[in-house]
């Protein structure tokens, strides 16, 4: 029996929220916030935003129920 890794449409949706997330709010400006010592709390406050950072929390408690392979992608 072959194992399917393809994300399903749910799982590369995500990826793609955190991928323009990225790449909109994170590697724009990435040198200046190492140089400030990590990531500023307006920037968190955007991830959470936008749901994030529940990635492993199940759905039943308000999270987005990440499993493993959606962790590793």
């Amino acid at each position: 029996m072959a194992i399917d890794f393809a994300p399903t449409e749910e799982q590369a949706l995500i990826c793609q929220t955190v991928e323009d997330f990225a790449a909109a709010e994170l590697r724009p400006h990435m040198r200046e916030r190492e140089a400030a010592g990590g990531i500023p709390a307006e920037l968190r406050k955007s991830f959470r935003d936008i749901g994030l950072d529940l990635l492993s929390l199940p759905e039943g408690h308000g999270g987005l129920g990440a499993d493993d392979r959606l962790r590793v992608l």
